[in-house]
């Protein structure tokens, strides 16, 4: 008996993945991320007002240690209803030379600043004689139609309570003590909420 040779070859088994089941497992993740990416706007709209009242925080920390610093007060200036912000130096009557910028007046030490995207400023309180006082005492005195926060050479700043919010109705309230500067910052909450 002859033998015979198979012309064949054996090949060995594909291991890999066809064109169709890799488009089938990209619809699959595709489909699970539409179905996630609603969920995770609440948590992530929470946190970026977080990080908004630590920036607000922030920049009221670094306008007390300006003002303690330089000797002149200093104001935080913000827009009612958007997020736009400001940080300003008070020019006082009694540091102003006559070629200078008139008394009573502000200069910006930093341009427009923004809080994070879909988070205004909704609400505030201030209690400051202090800075009524020194408004009606400089003829001509400048404070602008935006609500300020003082911040004074000896350390003590106005007592304000300041209230920001997402487009979900959620706020933090960030207040500061006027004697001692100590600014407090609250767990977000709800719009119906009292706090």
């Amino acid at each position: 008996m002859s033998k015979r040779r198979s012309s064949s070859i054996v090949r060995p088994a594909r291991s890999g993945y066809t064109v169709l089941e890799l488009m089938l497992v990209l619809a699959l993740i595709v489909v699970l991320g539409a179905l996630a990416y609603p969920e995770l706007q609440g948590p992530l709209a929470r946190q970026r007002l977080k990080s908004a009242a630590e920036t607000i925080r922030g920049a009221w920390n670094n306008a007390r240690s300006d003002a303690m610093m330089t000797g002149e007060i200093h104001l935080f200036r913000y827009e009612p209803d958007t997020g736009n912000y400001q940080v300003q130096r008070w020019i006082n009557a009694d540091t102003s030379s006559s070629s200078g910028p008139s008394a009573g007046s502000t200069t910006a030490s930093d341009e427009q600043l923004l809080l994070p995207e879909d988070v205004t400023f909704v609400g505030g309180d201030q209690v400051d004689f202090r800075a009524d006082y020194e408004a009606q005492a400089m003829s001509g005195a400048d404070t602008g139609t935006a609500p300020s926060v003082m911040f004074y050479p000896d350390g003590s700043t106005s007592t304000v309570e300041l209230e920001i919010a997402n487009q979900y109705g959620t706020r933090v309230r960030i207040s500061m003590r006027g004697m001692t500067g100590v600014v407090t910052v609250t767990a977000p909450y709800e719009s119906g909420e009292s706090r």
